[in-house]
Order: structure tokens, then C-alpha cells, then sequence
């Protein structure tokens, strides 16, 4: 396997980790829904793909 797919993917999974954290610490407040932006999301495995 790849190496750097294995990278990747721990990376990707590392940041939905995070997000996902994030929100559950942030339940208080509704607004923090855009915590969980697809668009966001997008941006960082597309960054993290060029790496």
C-alpha cells in the first residue's frame, strides 16, 4: 500500500476526529453548526492530498 495514502488518511481522519470534538465541547452554543462545513472539509483533503 501507498505510504502516502496511509497518510492521507490518517490525517482525514485525525480532522474529522478533531471537528467532531470540537462540536460535542461546543453543544452549548446552536450556532457552531458550520463547524461541520462540507466546503471546509473539501478545502483540507484537497489540501492534504497535495502534500
Amino acid at each position: 500500500m501507498d505510504k502516502q495514502l496511509i497518510y492521507i488518511a490518517i490525517g482525514v481522519a485525525a480532522f474529522i476526529l478533531l471537528m467532531v470534538g470540537v462540536g460535542f465541547m461546543e453543544t452549548g452554543g446552536g450556532s457552531k453548526s458550520q463547524i461541520v462545513n462540507p466546503e471546509l472539509l473539501k478545502l483540507e483533503i484537497d489540501k492534504a492530498k497535495d502534500n
